[in-house]
C-alpha cells in the first residue's frame, strides 16, 4: 500500500499535473486500491455464481479468502467479461478449473479461460473423445506438471479454504471409454460421463449435475450417493431426460438453478421439469430469465442476488 501511495506522488511530480489533475490520478488510484483490496483481501462470506451464458453451464465458486474454483466456461468468450466483473478487474488467476465434460457449450469458455488466466490445477474426465476443442483443451495442458492436472472419478475429494468438492461420479470404469451414441435431445452419451460434484461450505450442500441424464441418476440413486441438498443445479438445461423425480427425492433442494438460453434448439427447460421441482418446494431460478444467479452462504443462512 505504501508503494501504491510512492507511486501516485511520483506520477504526480513527473507530469507536473495541476492539483485538481493529481486530484483526479489520486482519487482514481484510491478507487483501484479499494477495488483490489475488497475483491482479493479482505474475508467474506462463501459465493457460488451461475452465470449467464445462454445456452450452457459456467459456475465459479469463490472461497472465504478469494481461492476460486471455475466448473465449466460456457460456449463462448464471454465467460471473461462476467468473471472480470465477478472477481475484479486486475484479478488474471483462478485456483482451479472443472471440465465436467467436454461440449462445446460448457468447454469453449474454458479454453478462452486458459489463455487469459494463470490457472493453478486443471480437473478433467479423461474421455476417449476426439472433439477439436477438446483437442485445444489438452494442447493447452503441455507442459503443466502431471500432478496439476487431474482425472477424478467417483470417491474423489478436493479441499480448499472451507469447500470440499466430493465426486459422486463417473465411476473409475468409465476412464479412457468412448462414449455411447447420443439419444434424444442430446440425452446421454458424452453427457453421462459428466464430472458430478456434492460441494460442501458453511454446513450446506450444493449438488452440481453437469449434464447426467436419468440412467446416471438411476446409478447415483442406487449407490445412495444423492442426498438433501440446499441447492441444486439442474441437470442438462432442465432437458426432460434429466432431473427425475427419484432424483428430486432424494435431494429435496431448497433452490433449483436452471443454466439455460432463450430459444434454445432443444425447448429446454421442460415444463415437467420445473413443475416436479416447484411441486417438491423448491425455489427455481433460470439464467434467461434471471440472468446471473448468485448464493452467498453463512452459516445458518443463504442468500440469493440475481442481475435481474
Amino acid at each position: 500500500m505504501h508503494n501504491c501511495f510512492n507511486f501516485i506522488k511520483i506520477l504526480c511530480a513527473i507530469k507536473k499535473k495541476r492539483s485538481w489533475e493529481c486530484g483526479v490520478i489520486i482519487f482514481v488510484s484510491l478507487v483501484a486500491i479499494g477495488t483490489l483490496v475488497a475483491t482479493q483481501i479482505l474475508p467474506q462470506d462463501p459465493r457460488i455464481i451461475f452465470f449467464d451464458v445462454g445456452q450452457g453451464d459456467a459456475i465459479l465458486i469463490e472461497t472465504a479468502h478469494h481461492q476460486t474454483i471455475l466448473v465449466d466456461g460456457g460456449p463462448s468468450e464471454s465467460i471473461l467479461s462476467q468473471l472480470g466483473h465477478a472477481l475484479g478487474p486486475f484479478r488474471r488467476n483462478t485456483d482451479i478449473v472443472v471440465l465436467t465434460h467436454p461440449h462445446h457449450d460448457h468447454l469453449a469458455g474454458l479454453n478462452a479461460v486458459l489463455r487469459r488466466y494463470r490457472v493453478d490445477t486443471i480437473v478433467d474426465t479423461a474421455l476417449a473423445y476426439s472433439a477439436g476443442e477438446y483437442r485445444t483443451f489438452h494442447q493447452q495442458l503441455e507442459g503443466r506438471a502431471p500432478e496439476k492436472i487431474l482425472s477424478v472419478v467417483a470417491g474423489d475429494r478436493i479441499a480448499i479454504d472451507g469447500v470440499e468438492l466430493k465426486v459422486l461420479w463417473p465411476l473409475k470404469s468409465l476412464q479412457g471409454q468412448a462414449p455411447p451414441p447420443e439419444g434424444l435431445e442430446g440425452s446421454g452419451g458424452v453427457n453421462d460421463a459428466s464430472v458430478v460434484l456434492e460441494m460442501t461450505t458453511q454446513g450446506h450442500r450444493v449438488l452440481l449435475t453437469g449434464d447426467v441424464s436419468s440412467e446416471v441418476e438411476k446409478e447415483l440413486l442406487a449407490r445412495k450417493s444423492i442426498q438433501h441438498v440446499d441447492i441444486l443445479k439442474v441437470g442438462h438445461h432442465g432437458s426432460r431426460f434429466s432431473t427425475s423425480q427419484g432424483l428430486v427425492d432424494a435431494a429435496r433442494p431448497s433452490i433449483a438453478v436452471i443454466s439455460v438460453g432463450v430459444k434454445n434448439d432443444y425447448n429446454h427447460p421442460a415444463q415437467s421439469v420445473i413443475a416436479r421441482l416447484e411441486k417438491s418446494g423448491a425455489h427455481v431460478y433460470q439464467t434467461r430469465n434471471n440472468g446471473t444467479v448468485q448464493v452467498i452462504f453463512r452459516p445458518n443462512s443463504v442468500s440469493m442476488k440475481t442481475d435481474r
